[in-house]
């Protein structure tokens, strides 16, 4: 025997021959097979396909991709027809099912100012039944993705993140996106400062705010309904924004004196209005009995509150010598502290962030208006009642 292997400078595209067997449900296949098309040496694609006898087929095209000291990853989608059972027969099935795979990694050099990644694993109910790559594909039933971004801004001094992410459960079918979910905070600023300190620091200098505000939006539903009916009726959202004010100061150079201010405000695009139904009623020829009926309003209601602290603490130490006794001394430390906080109440009619209905007993019932059974807002309500 005699062959001749050359040797080539970089790599190489080609034909890739595909495997072949038989199934019982979707008879002769021919599997993974296609071509390689070496782009260069920062990019290469690979074209895979599947034909079986009785109808199904597959198509498969993935990219690798690598930029030195930038970034890397790769990206695979995947789309079945797959056909069961004789045509024409009872159990005779045709689904169409997709498989999505993307992962993307940054170098930590590339740049000090932000950083991306992803890893995304999104694949309908039944892909991975019948199309698995690996045991562990089959097996599987949970899935889950992530994509972050991370920034900052103005010298470090505003920080900014967002994410976006999918859990998902083959066996139920229910699927819960998050998007967007997104941050943004700043450290303590002092207003009043100098800004090149001379002399001593006087009391309003002291003086500091910061500022972050918090983002979601979800959508939870089962893949059979996802893009049924109207998706932003579904989707459960909401953004906070805070704002701490506070002054801390030395008395006397012994006690710890502070006091702050806490201001919160919550953006809902959704609020509800209830109502307590006590006839009964018919709905497709079916009676309903009297209820509690719970109306959503879709638009846009803001939530408004605000707290006060103050606090004075300070530490007294002692010490008790024995002279003539196995223990020699004991150290007293105490630490006496005053506080005072204070919390409007916000469940008043001047706020509108709180309602009443009548129950069936005749007694006013208060809820809020940002809540319902079973639902519940991002970032809460403001409290009923002054503390």
């Amino acid at each position: 025997p005699f062959a001749i292997f050359p040797l080539l400078d970089g790599g190489t595209s080609g034909v890739i021959i595909p495997g072949y067997g038989n199934s019982a449900e979707r008879g002769f296949l021919l599997e993974n097979g296609g071509y390689y098309w070496h782009v260069n040496d920062m990019l290469n694609v690979k074209l895979l396909g599947d034909i079986y006898s009785r109808g199904s087929w597959a198509i498969k095209p993935s990219i690798t991709y690598k930029k030195r000291y930038k970034y890397s990853g790769s990206f695979s989608f995947s789309y079945a027809q797959n056909k069961t059972g004789i045509r024409k027969s009872s159990k005779y099935q045709s689904r169409n099912d997709f498989k999505i795979n993307w992962t993307h990694t940054q170098d930590p050099k590339a740049n000090p100012n932000h950083s991306f990644s992803a890893n995304v694993n999104f694949v309908t109910s039944q892909y991975n039944k019948t199309n698995p790559s690996t045991t562990t594909d089959y097996l599987s039933n949970t899935f889950n993705s992530s994509i972050a971004y991370q920034t900052s801004f103005f010298n470090k001094k505003l920080n900014f993140s967002l994410n976006a992410g999918h859990t998902q459960n083959t066996l139920d079918g229910k699927m819960t996106f998050t998007f967007p979910n997104f941050s943004l905070s700043s450290p303590k600023i002092y207003p009043f400062k100098k800004k090149v300190a001379s002399g001593k620091q006087k009391w309003y200098e002291k003086i500091y705010f910061s500022y972050s505000m918090v983002g979601k939006n979800e959508l939870t539903s089962v893949d059979s309904l996802l893009f049924e009916g109207n998706i932003w009726e579904k989707m459960k959202n909401g953004i906070k924004h805070s704002i701490p004010i506070g002054y801390n100061a030395k008395i006397f150079n012994v006690m710890q004196f502070s006091v702050s201010a806490n201001y919160t405000e919550r953006w809902y695009s959704k609020y509800f209005d209830k109502y307590y139904q006590s006839d009964t009623t018919y709905e497709d020829g079916i009676a309903v009995p009297p209820h509690l009926v719970e109306d959503p309003i879709y638009a846009f209601k803001a939530a408004r509150d605000f707290n006060f602290s103050t606090s004075l603490n300070t530490t007294l130490y002692g010490m008790m010598q024995f002279k003539k006794f196995f223990v020699r001394a004991i150290r007293h430390v105490v630490t006496p502290s005053l506080s005072f906080n204070y919390t409007p109440d916000f469940g008043t009619e001047f706020w509108n962030y709180y309602d009443t209905y009548t129950n069936s007993y005749g007694e006013q019932v208060k809820y809020s208006i940002f809540s319902a059974n079973g639902y519940s807002p991002l970032y809460g309500t403001p409290n009923d009642g002054e503390s």
